[in-house]
């Protein structure tokens, strides 16, 4: 499959011109093809979805565990809220989910496709 075609693909299904124009670039960059860029991002989705829920349980457990205890104060949510906010942000920077998830239903309709 061309580029061309994976690009009007990747529009109908939900990608912007700038994440379009950034996946080229890559995929240039690593002297390999958009539809192998977008392979690989769409397998990510997984991984990234799960390192979200594990994250997510961590902090939440460890929020829970400390409310139990007696030098508990409300104001600790704010570090917890801070604590997560941080995590996603870095596992966004990595695989961000919206993205990866594209990737993922793309490469599912290309499959039906053939």
């Amino acid at each position: 499959m061309d580029d061309n075609k994976i690009s009007t693909l990747m529009l109908e299904n939900g990608f912007s011109e700038r994440q379009i124009k950034k996946l080229k670039g890559k995929s240039i960059q690593r002297s390999t093809t958009l539809f192998n860029m977008i392979h690989e991002l769409g397998n990510r989705f997984y991984r990234s979805l799960f390192m979200h829920i594990l994250v997510s349980f961590f902090v939440l457990y460890a929020y829970y565990n400390d409310s139990k205890q007696d030098y508990y104060s409300s104001k600790y949510i704010f570090l917890y809220f801070g604590v997560l906010c941080i995590a996603y942000i870095t596992i966004n920077f990595f695989a961000p989910l919206a993205t990866t998830y594209k990737a993922k239903q793309l490469i599912i309709n290309i499959s039906k496709d053939k």
